[in-house]
């Protein structure tokens, strides 16, 4: 049974996307998802809290 649960998976790599001299990771990515994450609970607590 535990044969069926254990599957692997290829990692994606460490680049994203590579426009050119540009290149994103994907670590940026989570990075900005929890900046633009945290913002907008932050916002929505402070509205509701009338800060």
């Amino acid at each position: 049974m535990l044969e069926l649960l254990a599957f692997q998976f290829a990692s994606p790599g460490p680049v994203l996307l590579q426009i050119g001299p540009l290149v994103i990771r994907w670590y940026s990515v989570l990075i900005l998802t929890g900046i633009i994450g945290g913002t907008l609970l932050a916002q929505r607590l402070a509205v509701r809290r009338a800060v």
